[in-house]
């Protein structure tokens, strides 16, 4: 008797989505996942980081009777936080640049990895699926809460995949 698992990840099942009138559908969805926020939470960090070298070098400036030491690291951390937010816009550019892939591939596995708060701060959740190919082979991209909650085990659908990130999934079921 065969799993379930074993049952969805039959390559019979890829043919027959492909032969579904839903999938020339899903083929033309256009997915757009979110990449502003990738580049514009660093741009407000640099203008933050600006406005405080700024402040700072004015109460800085003239006969000041602040040693030198303290000067250089209190300048020291926005200049780490420009190299931060510099980076990220490198990666959040590359990311938005990054192709969408379309392919048909069934969900095998959901995990979610939780980093655990303090007393003042939430605790982060990311999400992961596993999705698997028509020949076998799988790999697991990390996706957003909203559609980690819209699949399960055995779906199989049209995958959207930006780089490693799932960004949108739609479901087709076999006819």
């Amino acid at each position: 008797m065969k799993t379930a698992l074993a049952t969805a990840t039959e390559p019979a099942r890829f043919d027959l989505v492909r032969a579904s009138s839903a999938y020339e559908l899903a083929m033309a969805h256009e997915a757009r996942p979110p990449v502003a926020a990738n580049i514009v939470a660093p741009i407000i960090m640099i203008g933050f980081v600006v406005v405080f070298i700024g402040v700072a070098a004015t109460m800085f400036a003239g006969d000041s009777h602040v040693p030198v030491a303290f000067e250089a690291f209190f300048f020291a951390i926005p200049a780490v936080m420009l190299i931060v937010a510099i980076t990220m816009i490198v990666k959040g550019v590359r990311y938005a640049k990054e192709p969408i892939h379309k392919d048909v591939l069934v969900v095998v596995g959901e995990r979610e990895a939780v980093s655990s708060g303090s007393e003042n701060r939430s605790a982060t959740t990311r999400y992961f699926a596993t999705l698997q190919d028509r020949s076998g082979g799988r790999i697991e991209y990390e996706t957003e809460g909203w559609l980690a909650g819209r699949i399960a085990a055995t779906d199989i659908g049209v995958a959207f995949l930006k780089g490693m990130r799932l960004v949108d999934f739609l479901r087709i079921e076999p006819n």
